[in-house]
């Protein structure tokens, strides 16, 4: 959520249980515009907040440039006060950061230590070893950060636009999504980037705008429909309605729209954690096979 409507856009979200103080809020606040000025951002966004054990992480990100997209610094903060710059580290560290279960301590000093057993060979000649994993709590709010922005972070379509150079800005002349297509999630797009897109006929590719559809669709992700709940209510304003999407992988990644306005964000607040049990939680419609025996009702 931009920073400069921070009191107004976390309004957005109490309806999810997201409840920021009015002391946090000034502090964090008057934190963030130093943080600008000394950072020298052209903008800075509140990201959200990752809770943990003993103490939570405060999350922003600051646009160095023009290009909102991948001009982003991200910095993290345990008292609302000092922003500490937040490093992404290599794919090989990220992939054992993702094997880590549990909450976070609240400590980025401290040091995760898992056992995990590595079947090597194939047939008869198979052997187990333990393998022991050691990890940072930073480097794994680092990439929990960038997971949940590449999964659960997503924005109406139109919102942004990219010129011949590749820059992403926001767009002008965005004036908001009716409340009918603001409910579809073909019109929410992932802000995250560069993505390979999907393939799509050329009756859908008709429909296309390549300066407005860069970016990957909602609808696209698995499964196409358990990733996303989609609600309506009534917003904050006089006679003001409120579309809402709640991401079901990553649980506290939210996005809201007023339709027919250009308003709209988005923001985490959860433990970082991944919903790994999501495809057990749906109901089961549709099978594409028939079950050996009936499912109880």
């Amino acid at each position: 959520m931009d920073a400069r409507f921070l009191q107004q856009h976390v309004q957005y979200f109490a309806s999810s249980g997201t409840n920021l103080s009015s002391e946090l809020l000034a502090q964090i606040t008057n934190s963030l515009t130093l943080c600008k000025s000394n950072n020298h951002f052209t903008k800075i966004l509140f990201w959200g907040q990752v809770k943990g054990v003993k103490e939570s992480y405060l999350i922003c990100q600051g646009i160095s440039g023009t290009d909102e997209l991948n001009d982003r610094t991200t910095l993290y903060s345990l008292n609302g006060n000092d922003w500490r710059l937040l490093n992404t580290p290599g794919d090989a560290v990220q992939s054992d950061c993702m094997m880590i279960r549990g909450r976070f301590i609240g400590d980025p000093s401290y040091e995760y230590e898992q056992h995990e057993i590595k079947r090597m060979g194939t047939g008869n000649n198979t052997q187990e070893e333990d393998a022991v994993i050691h990890v940072k709590e930073e480097d794994r709010l680092a990439t929990v950060v960038k997971m949940i922005d590449a999964e659960a972070m997503v924005v109406p379509r139109a919102a942004y636009i990219r010129n011949p150079a590749g820059i992403v800005t926001p767009n002008d002349g965005f004036s908001g999504l009716c409340s009918e297509k603001a409910t579809n999630l073909e019109n929410w797009l992932h802000f995250s980037g560069p993505v390979q897109l999907p393939n799509k006929s050329l009756l859908e590719k008709a429909d296309q705008t390549a300066p407005i559809d860069f970016l990957r669709q909602a609808s696209d992700d698995v499964p196409s429909e358990g990733s996303w709940s989609v609600q309506s209510e009534r917003g904050p304003g006089v006679d003001s309605s409120l579309v809402k999407l709640r991401s079901l992988h990553w649980m506290g990644a939210e996005a809201c729209h007023v339709p027919g306005t250009g308003v709209f964000s988005r923001c985490y607040f959860g433990d970082g954690q991944r919903n790994i049990n999501l495809p057990f939680q749906l109901p089961i419609v549709n099978l594409p096979f028939q079950l050996p025996f009936q499912l109880p009702k």
